[in-house]
């Protein structure tokens, strides 16, 4: 049993070494080149240069890289005024009142005609889509669902209700 034990972590060892050193084929991604610093005469450009150190003398300073050609790059242009813009979703439709409510639920349909326009026959009378079927309170007749079997109604708010037929 340990000599299980002690050949399986040998194994291990063995080839977590071999992805160590055989490590990966890519090359290590390249860092992006530092942009050329602006002209500014009030303050100097910043340095990468470690925390000074005591002793100078005993030290020299590495020599100093040669600095890259400052080649002005053109910003490339944003197609912002050619993309098409994306209209706001439409407000949510208001709620229907308490009065739109109760004479929905009230109407009694007799008969409904599909086609174009819409017909139906609500409380005895003969309506088209957008006719107004109740005046005062400015409900019109829009459609005819026929797949649900369901009147929509409209009041003067824009508010809709679906009655089933």
């Amino acid at each position: 049993m340990i000599f299980a034990l002690i050949f399986l972590v040998v194994l291990g060892a063995a080839v977590a070494g071999y992805f160590y050193f055989i490590g990966s084929d890519e090359a290590p991604p390249e860092a992006p080149a530092a942009p050329a610093p602006a002209a500014s005469p009030a303050r100097p450009a910043p340095t990468a240069d470690p925390a000074p150190i005591q002793n100078e003398a005993a030290v020299p300073a590495p020599p100093a890289a040669p600095a890259a050609p400052s080649v002005p790059v053109p910003a490339p242009e944003t197609p912002a005024a050619t993309a098409p813009s994306v209209p706001p979703p439409p407000p949510p439709p208001p709620a229907p009142s308490a009065r739109f409510v109760r004479y929905s639920e009230s109407i009694r349909v007799s008969g409904v005609f599909q086609g174009t326009p819409a017909r139906a026959l609500v409380d005895g009378r003969l309506v088209r889509a957008g006719d107004l079927i109740e005046p005062t309170l400015g409900i019109k007749f829009i459609a005819v669902d026929a797949e649900t079997k369901h009147l929509i109604l409209e009041e003067a708010s824009g508010a809709r209700l679906r009655v089933k037929y």
